[in-house]
């Protein structure tokens, strides 16, 4: 039983290839993201503002005590709402 690999030059297998293209650089931007965000609350809690203090700890505790599809949910169906205009409208036509 063999695979035949010459769906992927046809037009499936093309949208097969841009998903996971996709994927990867989503995927690279979150990690670098998420790593950014990370490393500043991480070095702003280290240095012990007492300003900074009350707004790492509540980064970090709702970070920490949200269960992700949570906050998956909350960032797919109500963050819209709290964006910007123009984000919600380049969201919208992107979206339709």
């Amino acid at each position: 039983m063999t695979f035949d690999w010459s769906i992927l030059l046809e037009e499936p297998g093309q949208f097969i290839i841009q998903g996971l293209w996709m994927t990867l650089k989503l995927s690279g931007w979150s990690l670098l993201f998420a790593f950014l965000l990370g490393l500043f609350f991480g070095v702003i809690r280290w240095l012990d503002l007492w300003v900074t203090e009350p707004i790492c700890w509540f980064y970090v505790e709702f970070a920490r005590n949200t269960p992700p599809v949570v906050q998956i949910l909350f960032w797919y169906f109500s963050a819209s709402v709290l964006l910007p205009v123009p984000s919600r409208e380049w969201l919208e036509l992107k979206l339709a």
